[in-house]
């Protein structure tokens, strides 16, 4: 069963003694507080979830394509471009958990699709994906990356089909995260 949370947050002043932190009237604020530890640490740190939110991208074929995803979610920072050159920028160098999906569509079957992490001209993480039907068809990439602070990063799709893909629009459908590691 699940918790009902407040609204509002509460502060470690509400709370009487230590004591009362685990009986049921105090667990929602002191789950609303660590919330709130939460929210205050990632906007001090590179967190970036993004998505292609306003029509469908054409991905040519043979050409290695750069990944417009301009629908930023939370960039607390400003190390993502999300109107021109579609880089990701760290303020400070370190280990980055990086997550990609795109949802693609015009396949053709017996042909391949790669989704890579570029950091400048190196691929650092790619996915290679044949579909099976023609309809649509997902590829996704997840891991940590290095990344200085004078280095960018990009997502780009090369595909062999005969004709371009379309990277499809949607929250749901083709979107990104790049959070820092802490103390790695």
């Amino acid at each position: 069963m699940q918790a009902d949370f407040p609204n509002s947050i509460h502060t470690w002043d509400d709370v009487e003694d230590d004591v009362d932190i685990i009986s049921g009237a105090h667990m929602n604020s002191a789950h609303a507080e660590c919330i709130a530890i939460e929210t205050l640490l990632s906007e001090q740190q590179s967190n970036v979830q993004a998505y292609r939110h306003t029509s469908n991208q054409s991905i040519a074929s043979s050409t290695l394509t750069t990944l417009q995803i301009q629908g930023e979610l939370a960039d607390y920072l400003g190390e993502y471009d999300a109107s021109s050159t579609f880089y990701f920028q760290p303020d400070s160098p370190g280990w980055f958990y990086v997550h990609c999906t795109v949802t693609l569509a015009n396949g053709e079957v017996g042909k391949y699709a790669v989704l890579q992490a570029f950091v400048d001209s190196d691929s650092n993480l790619r996915s290679l994906f044949w579909p099976t039907q023609v309809d649509q068809f997902v590829i996704s990439i997840q891991g940590d990356i290095y990344i200085t602070d004078t280095q960018n990063l990009k997502f780009t799709v090369f595909h062999n089909h005969s004709s371009a893909l379309a990277m499809l629009y949607g929250r749901d459908q083709s979107y990104f995260t790049i959070k820092r590691r802490i103390n790695w």
